[in-house]
């Protein structure tokens, strides 16, 4: 039958199956693979190898939080899977987690619990993933998320995010982070707290540039008082209030924040500030993030 088929048409398949051939062993032989150990991202920027950083730990002797600080600096839109390439390693002590930030957390002591300061990003929850072994590739290991990574915080680690002793904690664990979507949502305390103060430090400059110029409808969009936007009748009120404090104190001339009281999102500033009539005057400034934005929820 194949003898039947004239001789164009067999050198033209052979030469099709040829390509073929030579496209599916140039794929295996290009396959973008690390050369190197380490833990690594496939995104759509490419293979990225993520940072490690040493797992953190808050709690006493018998029972230990252990978290990260804050993002490493890795972060993408979209993730495939992960490449992990370490000597020797258990396939079964690998994990995905998906991390938040605690302030706060309860852990066992002799006589029941106590709630300790942490301020660490912590486990969520498990993301559940299929791992495979790649072809003539020694301990590497293809991990593949059964669920799309959404936007959040995320960390390879292998059992180092998990409750246990103090003791365990201490044993120098590792975890590779990696954030979908913007790393700065995700910082560490001291981060967070340096981003406060700075916003407290826009935001005061920003409401006195209005007081100064009676741009007070402006106001509305920086101060939440208490955390709430104002009524018709509040803001009446409010606006009539800094008119006549206006007339009385003159323009603010300067204003400098000297101490704050900072806890995670939310920031008490002591502020002095100088005006044209009434010179320098002792004021209080509050600050809270919300969402993504930094509001005013007093001035005193």
């Amino acid at each position: 039958m194949f003898s039947l088929i004239p001789d164009s048409i067999r050198i033209i398949c052979c030469f099709l199956l040829i390509v073929i051939l030579f496209s599916i062993s140039c794929n295996r032989l290009t396959e973008n693979l690390p050369e190197n150990y380490g833990i690594y991202a496939s995104t759509e920027k490419g293979l990225m190898a993520l940072a490690g950083q040493r797992i953190q730990a808050r709690g006493n002797l018998l029972e230990a939080i252990s978290g990260l600080k804050g993002a490493s600096g890795s972060e993408c839109t979209t993730l495939n899977n992960f490449i992990i390439f370490e000597k020797d390693i258990n396939p079964k002590h690998i994990h995905l987690s998906k991390l938040i930030f605690r302030e706060k957390a309860s852990v066992q002591n002799l006589f029941g619990s106590d709630l300790v300061e942490i301020s660490l990003w912590v486990d969520e929850k498990d993301i559940p993933f299929d791992i495979a072994p790649i072809e003539d590739k020694k301990d590497m290991y293809r991990i593949t998320p059964k669920e799309r990574l959404t936007e959040g915080f995320y960390a390879i680690h292998f059992g180092g995010l998990a409750k246990m002793s103090m003791l365990e904690a201490s044993m120098g664990n590792m975890a590779y982070d990696l954030v979908v979507g913007n790393k700065k949502k995700y910082l560490s305390k001291e981060q967070r707290q340096s981003k406060l103060k700075t916003e407290a430090e826009r935001l005061l400059q920003e409401m006195n540039g209005y007081f100064n110029s009676k741009n007070y409808d402006k106001m509305k969009a920086i101060y939440r008082p208490d955390g709430n936007t104002f009524t018709d009748g509040e803001w009446q009120e409010f606006t009539k209030g800094l008119a006549t404090w206006h007339n009385e104190a003159g323009s603010i001339k300067e204003s400098k924040i000297i101490s704050s009281e900072v806890n995670g999102d939310y920031g008490v500033f002591a502020v002095e500030t100088f005006y044209e009539k009434k010179g320098s005057q002792n004021e209080r400034l509050t600050i809270k993030k919300n969402g993504d934005a930094y509001f005013i929820m007093a001035l005193e």
